[in-house]
């Protein structure tokens, strides 16, 4: 991530971390996997905008807003 230029924050609500840069998050936790069918199922446990473009917020502060127009 780092060599991209890009930086995490690890997430409150699930195990994982959320890129900064990105414009938008969705935290999901796993409910089911069939394997055989490879069908996943998720609950959406959190989401939003990040990018600066669309709010302001301490995480936000390292970035530029390249989806500005």
């Amino acid at each position: 991530m780092a060599k991209a230029g890009w930086y995490t924050t690890q997430s409150e609500f699930v195990d994982a971390p959320l890129i900064d840069e990105l414009p938008m998050m969705m935290e999901c936790r796993l409910v089911s996997y069939d394997s055989e069918g490879c069908r996943l199922v998720g609950e959406i446990v959190n989401g939003a905008p990040t990018s600066p473009c669309w709010m302001k917020s301490e995480r936000s502060t390292r970035t530029s807003c390249p989806h500005h127009l």
